[in-house]
């Protein structure tokens, strides 16, 4: 149903075309006509005539491109059916004219400016194909966009779906009081793993815990602090979580000593935080919500989470 109003919406534009082709340049020729002193009856007739011949075919060139498009190797073609349109109308309207006009010196005027009027058809034929390519064109180039944008959704939706299963039990989003929940018995067993080694600072103030989180987002960029802020040393280790709450996200920022000796880009730039950043893309559609420097001789990982105005 949907295609067949678009058929016809397309139809009625094409005919609506020709129909302005046909008044204007009846209006037009008439003028013309009339300022070279051609008695108006003939010059009438004629542009009638005229008009209708060249609106016929812009009509038939206009069809044919919408139902066949040339690649941009043939467009070639094109010239070829306008110059073959052209030359038809040029003497389907002078046949038409000698049939209705009996005038025999406006018909030696009509046969001299045979070459003006192929000439104004091939421009009139030209000018509707050249517009119909490019509607077309445009048209098509619409098309595969809205297939492209609505095939990326349907991904989209299809991996957030995955997503939601693998989180089950968990909900998609958590507080943040529940997520440090989560990290709470992450770390206890990191300690046990660890021992005296590890040592966690954490500094949440208590306007950040009612803010909202994706579930477990933080775990991997902990897990990440831990595995490489422990790589290679057998010192004590500090791992500090901060999070500052704007009027518009809620800034988490985790930080880890840093060996340039030790600790590769490959390292820093792992599974944990390339999980992070594709989930973080997936749910609000953006690549700057996590961020990772080094100063001094810290690795610093800063998330930002986006925040619903109450």
């Amino acid at each position: 149903m949907k295609e067949q109003q678009l058929k016809s919406g397309n139809h009625q534009l094409i005919l609506l075309f020709c129909g302005t082709i046909f008044v204007s340049w009846i209006g037009l020729q008439t003028l013309t006509l009339f300022w070279y002193n051609i008695p108006f009856p003939q010059g009438f007739k004629d542009s009638i005539i005229s008009a209708f011949i060249f609106s016929v075919f812009c009509f038939i060139i206009s069809n044919v491109l919408h139902f066949y498009q040339p690649g941009k190797e043939r467009y070639s073609y094109i010239l070829v059916w306008v110059l073959s349109l052209a030359s038809l109308s040029t003497y389907f309207s002078k046949l038409i004219v000698d049939y209705f006009i009996a005038d025999v010196n406006y018909l030696d005027f009509v046969k001299a400016s045979l070459p003006l009027r192929f000439i104004a058809s091939f421009l009139l034929i030209g000018c509707a194909a050249i517009i119909n390519v490019l509607w077309n064109s445009q048209k098509s180039q619409s098309e595969q966009e809205k297939r492209r944008t609505d095939a990326e959704k349907l991904a989209r939706e299809a991996e957030l779906y995955n997503l939601r299963q693998q989180l089950q039990p968990h909900f998609l989003f958590n507080s943040f009081e529940e997520e440090v929940e989560h990290l709470k018995l992450y770390l206890e067993i990191e300690k046990v793993r660890f021992g005296h080694r590890l040592n966690i600072k954490i500094n949440i103030p208590s306007d950040s815990l009612k803010k909202q989180l994706p579930a477990m987002i933080v775990q991997p960029l902990l897990e990440n602090a831990i595995k490489y802020g422990l790589y290679d040393t057998t010192d004590q280790v500090t791992i500090r979580i901060e999070t500052i709450t704007t009027p518009t996200s809620l800034d988490i920022q985790i930080t880890n000593p840093f060996d340039n000796n030790n600790n590769s880009d490959k390292r820093r730039s792992g599974f944990g935080l390339r999980s992070v950043e594709r989930r973080l893309f997936l749910l609000y559609g953006r690549a700057d919500l996590l961020k990772t420097k080094q100063e001094n001789n810290s690795f610093i990982a800063q998330l930002k989470i986006p925040q619903q105005n109450d």
